[in-house]
C-alpha cells in the first residue's frame, strides 16, 4: 500500500509518466535534441513520445490577384433613392 502511495506522489510531482510532443522539422533540427537530453537527465523516468507534425500547404493569397474590389470599379457612391439628384 505504501508503494502505491509513493508512486502516486511521484506521478503527481511529475517524476514519471508520459509526455507527448508534436514537432515540426525545424524544431527537430534546432530545439528538440538539447531539450530531450536535458529532460532525460532531469526526469529519467519520463517516457517521451514524439510525433512529427507536418505543415499544411500555404493557402493562396486572398484576395486573388485577378480579383478587383467592386468599390474600385463602381465609381463614387450614389445617393439612396429619393434623396437629391
Amino acid at each position: 500500500m505504501e508503494r502505491a502511495a509513493q508512486a502516486a506522489r511521484e506521478a503527481a510531482d511529475g517524476r514519471f509518466g508520459t509526455v507527448r510532443i508534436g514537432y515540426n522539422f525545424s524544431a527537430w533540427q534546432e530545439v528538440l535534441p538539447n531539450v530531450l537530453v536535458a529532460m532525460h537527465e532531469r526526469y529519467p523516468h519520463i517516457v517521451v513520445e514524439l510525433s512529427e507534425l507536418r505543415s499544411a500547404p500555404s493557402s493562396p493569397p486572398w484576395p486573388p490577384a485577378s480579383w478587383t474590389s467592386p468599390s474600385a470599379t463602381a465609381g463614387p457612391p450614389r445617393p439612396a433613392c429619393g434623396t437629391g439628384r
